[in-house]
Parts: C-alpha cells; sequence; structure tokens
C-alpha cells in the first residue's frame, strides 16, 4: 500500500477510534436515550456512519469494475464541491441524512456494532491495498449533495464525516444532562 493511502487510512481509523472513545462514555442507557429536542440516539448515529461507509464501499467498489479509463479525472468544479463539504463537515452545522441511507432503527447492540464496523474496515483495508494508483484521481464516488468525488476527496468525506457526528454525540450528551 503506497505511503499517501497508508496515511489517508491511518486518519480514517484515527477518527472511528476517537468516535467509538466517545460512545464508550456513555452508559448502556444513555446509549439508546434521545435528547429532550428528538432526534438520534447514539446507537443510531453509529448505525447510520456504518451505513453511509458500507454504501460507500459498495459504490467505489461498483465503479471500478469499468476500468479507471472509464471514469473521469477530477475537475476544478470537483474540488470545489469537495472543498464544501469538508467546511461543512467541520462546521457544527446540522442537516438532514440523504434519503439514499435509511432511517437507522437504533435495535443492534452497540457490540454488534463494532463488530460490523471492524469487518467492514478490513474491506476498506482490502480495497485500499488493491486499488491500482490510476484510480486515485478519478470519480469513484458520488455523495448525495457535492456529486463526484475521487479517493482522496472521498476518504476526507468518511473521516470528517465521523467527526461531524461526534458534534451530534456532544448535543446528545448535554441534552441528557438537561433533560
Amino acid at each position: 500500500m503506497p505511503q499517501t493511502i497508508i496515511k489517508v487510512n491511518a486518519s480514517f481509523t484515527q477518527a472511528k477510534d476517537r468516535f467509538v472513545n466517545d460512545l464508550n462514555s456513555f452508559s448502556e442507557k444513555g446509549l439508546s436515550a434521545t435528547g429532550a429536542n428528538g432526534g438520534w440516539n447514539p446507537i443510531q448515529i453509529c448505525e447510520h456512519i456504518i451505513t453511509s461507509e458500507y454504501g460507500t464501499l459498495n459504490y467505489m467498489k461498483k465503479k471500478i469494475l469499468g476500468g479507471w479509463e472509464s471514469l473521469e479525472l477530477t475537475g476544478a468544479s470537483n474540488i470545489k464541491a469537495a472543498n464544501q463539504l469538508h467546511d461543512s463537515l467541520i462546521s457544527d452545522k446540522r442537516w438532514t441524512a440523504p434519503a439514499v441511507l435509511p432511517e437507522p432503527l437504533g435495535q443492534t447492540s452497540l457490540d454488534e456494532l463494532l463488530d460490523n464496523w471492524t469487518a467492514l474496515r478490513v474491506k476498506y483495508d482490502v480495497f485500499l491495498d488493491k486499488l491500482p494508483e490510476e484510480f486515485y484521481d478519478r470519480l469513484l464516488f458520488k455523495h448525495p449533495y457535492a456529486g463526484r468525488l475521487n479517493l482522496w476527496q472521498t476518504m476526507d468525506f468518511l473521516t470528517h464525516h465521523i467527526y461531524h457526528h461526534m458534534h451530534q454525540l456532544d448535543r446528545v450528551k448535554i441534552e441528557m444532562k438537561m433533560g
């Protein structure tokens, strides 16, 4: 695996680890508690992230089947959209999950979710390890809001998507203390 991919994957892993540490700070009851303002509980937030990561990986796997020559190169408009997505994700801005994702049910245990997430990350490791470099600057994922992204932009999205939802965990903690 090239050093650049190792570095990007390490950031992706670090985001997951920080999120899991935050989840582990909730009591068993707190994991399924919704705040006073409604919204998702911590289990649902985790489920949403995992579902998003599954969908993203499956989309990329499908796109590469046609070969790198069939995919467009990253252009100025893709860079601009990816930068806007990044800026939105690092903010505390709230938005509705894309319709393409199912509403998280929150009926899975934390242990099962974390086992699924670990297995998914093994699949990401294999995918990234085997992905030929010719694909790196090709548009291999279509984000519901930002449009087409290349590998670097997709990994940035996935990483900062986790951090964005850490804001949501913080809000749930605050609402639980106030409620």
